[in-house]
């Protein structure tokens, strides 16, 4: 069984790439790249949300 504090390290490990991801589309030469970053950053933000939202019963 996966441990809460597993969970939260998880989750912490996706912010911080996603934050880095951010930094890298900020760092971009094109606008191809730096659209890229921003796709991936954003496909993490929804895996945060999906592991940080409440399920309903």
């Amino acid at each position: 069984m996966v441990e809460m504090s597993d969970t939260i390290s998880f989750i912490e490990k996706l912010a911080e790439r996603r934050s880095q991801l951010i930094q890298r589309a900020e760092d971009a030469t094109t606008e191809g790249e730096r659209q890229h970053w921003l796709e991936v950053a954003e496909q993490l933000q929804i895996m945060i949300h999906l592991h940080t939202t409440p399920i309903a019963a």
